[in-house]
């Protein structure tokens, strides 16, 4: 967890005049509380900081989640109807959520239940989220630094005739083999007239001396992510034209470096 999240979370609360946060979303959940499982909730008061979960999650919970939060364990009647419980309980006049990271349905069950009025805002925690601290900045240096390993052994291990699926399949079992939970998103592997497609799926597609390679892939590693993107030509260059593309793609990533 930051240490620093809730109290701006807190303080934007005050500023906007909401009484609470609410969320169900993983990401938020986890970067509030250090929760990194699929199902949970979390309220936010001026006074109260309550983490809800089932009982699947009450070991993983009492391990993750902040010393700061509560941790409440819910009963059979899921999880939009105890937060709403707990929201009435705290007699609390309304509730901001960020839109972005409620489903409608979630939505619909919390105004339900909810006796008080549900806010939408976009901007709360997604822009604390936004300022990293040097502790996020290393965790996210050291999975880039994981995916890079990763990267430097599969590209030894390329050879004609392995295809596209299971260059892919390599990545993400490498991940988790150095102590990823796994990829931060679908690992993207393409060769020769398919490394075109910017987000194709792997396929059957063989690789081929003169094909140019697409690798787009990360890892999540202690909930933080990489990604990266890496084009190569296995074998000989095709020809001037992918000599030229790479220029100005370097020129232009090396002018947005100096613009930022």
């Amino acid at each position: 967890m930051n240490k620093t999240a809730l109290n701006g979370l807190r303080d934007m609360l005050m500023e906007g005049g909401h009484a609470a946060y609410v969320s169900f979303a993983p990401p938020l959940n986890q970067y509030l509380t250090g929760f990194r499982g699929t199902t949970s909730g979390v309220i936010v008061t001026d006074s109260e900081a309550l983490f809800l979960c089932d009982f699947r999650y009450a070991e993983q919970a009492e391990v993750q989640v902040d010393s700061a939060f509560t941790i409440e364990r819910i009963g059979s009647e899921g999880m939009t109807k105890a937060v709403a419980r707990r929201l009435n309980a705290l007699k609390l006049s309304n509730a901001a959520f960020e839109p972005q990271y409620m489903t409608y349905a979630e939505f619909q069950a919390l105004d339900r239940e909810f006796g008080g009025k549900l806010k939408p805002v976009s901007q709360l925690v997604s822009a604390l989220r936004t300022r990293k601290t040097s502790e996020e900045v290393e965790r996210i240096r050291t999975a880039l630094q994981l995916s890079e390993r990763v990267l430097e052994e599969i590209l030894e291990e390329l050879e004609p005739g392995i295809t596209e699926r299971e260059v892919a399949a390599r990545f993400e079992y490498a991940f988790k083999q150095r102590g990823a939970s796994g990829a931060s998103f679908p690992t993207i592997a393409l060769f020769g007239s398919r490394s075109s497609l910017p987000h194709g799926e792997p396929g059957d597609r063989a690789l081929q001396m003169g094909d140019v390679v697409l690798f787009d892939f990360g890892c999540r590693l202690d909930g933080y992510c990489s990604d990266l993107t890496r084009t190569y030509v296995f074998g000989t260059i095709p020809g001037a034209w992918l000599e030229d593309i790479y220029a100005l793609t370097h020129t232009a990533q090396q002018r947005a470096i100096e613009a930022v």
